[in-house]
């Protein structure tokens, strides 16, 4: 509002004659300034706002594909150090999820997006060995590898699940198959950071060894 009226008021001034080039200068680059902090501003609460709609879709554990969110890797980038505020409200709300849904049909695109989320927080964690830590404790790789086991029979006996075909079991849909490409993403962040401090841990040891 305050950027707003400002503005306004540079733009009646330039809309004046001055026999001093300068200050007509001065005017034009005021403008752009306030140009410049005016997007900063509404780039600010557009990334706010679209964090507090995922904090709301999480809560409710309504998730799905049509959720812009998901698949933005500038939102992630921003926001991933977030899902660790209030004890880590968030990260631990999408695990609760992740333990109580069921791989079948009707929950296999939450339970895809789930698996894709935990991947994006691990991926773009600002300390990724204590967001594997977390994870871990909650239980979430081996739920993850759970799924991704399943997925992988399914596909080996062609999706029969108990044989009915019923909605019931895990099926071999677009969904089921969605699960299995987030959980092996999701699986490969966490052997990624596995592998990143082992190779911290034989830099280290390698170096020692040079120094005896």
């Amino acid at each position: 509002m305050v950027v707003c009226g400002v503005r306004g008021c540079l733009e009646a001034l330039q809309g004046r004659k001055y026999s001093d080039n300068d200050l007509t200068t001065d005017i034009s680059e005021l403008v752009g300034v306030l140009d410049e902090q005016a997007n900063r501003i509404n780039e600010g609460e557009r990334e706010e706002g679209s964090w507090a709609l995922y904090v709301n879709q999480v809560k409710s554990g309504i998730l799905t594909m049509g959720q812009t969110q998901h698949y933005d890797d500038k939102f992630w980038k921003s926001n991933a150090k977030r899902m660790e505020e209030k004890d880590g409200y968030v990260i631990r709300k999408l695990v609760e999820h992740l333990m109580s849904i069921k791989n079948t049909e009707t929950e296999q695109e939450k339970l895809a997006i789930i698996c894709h989320d935990i991947g994006m927080y691990l991926k773009y964690s600002h300390n990724s060995m204590q967001a594997k830590k977390l994870l871990d404790g909650l239980g979430a790789k081996k739920k993850i590898m759970e799924l991704l086991l399943e997925s992988n029979d399914n596909n080996a006996t062609g999706g029969s699940g108990s044989g009915s075909g019923s909605s019931s079991s895990a099926g071999s849909g677009k969904y089921q198959q969605m699960v299995r490409y987030e959980a092996l993403n999701t699986i490969h962040y966490f052997m990624m950071n596995a592998w990143e401090n082992s190779s911290v841990n034989l830099t280290t040891n390698t170096g020692s060894v040079n120094a005896s």
